[in-house]
């Protein structure tokens, strides 16, 4: 993935009703990304815009950690959460065991009942 490397922060320029996401170099100086722009005296325009920053940096950062963008990890999350449902089907299908009381399968409910929330 060709996109900024580095850990992306932002800077609040309250002064300019502005905040810029951008990485810290090494030599103290800040390259900047993206900005995002808030017009007025509205506090609720400044608490929006710093929360739409926070969401870009972080998007930056997950992807800089994990090689994919958000999109692309909310696509792996579904395919996953199926497969991992079609895996508890055919092991109920194929074993003897109790499944319902298996830790594995305890385990693997839990995990697809949290990426559904």
């Amino acid at each position: 993935m060709d996109i900024t490397k580095g850990e992306w922060v932002i800077r609040k320029y309250e002064e300019d009703d502005e905040i810029l996401i951008g990485i810290e170099n090494k030599n103290g100086t800040f390259a900047s990304i993206a900005k995002v722009t808030w017009y007025g005296e509205d506090d609720c325009n400044s608490e929006a815009a710093e929360a739409d920053a926070h969401l870009i940096a972080e998007a930056g950062a997950v992807a800089n950690e994990t090689g994919f963008t958000p999109r692309q990890l909310a696509e792996q999350k579904v395919n996953l959460r199926e497969a991992l449902k079609n895996m508890i089907t055919q092991y109920k299908k194929y074993t003897e065991l109790d499944c319902e009381r298996c830790w594995e399968i305890i385990q693997a409910r839990q995990a697809i009942a949290e990426s559904e929330a």
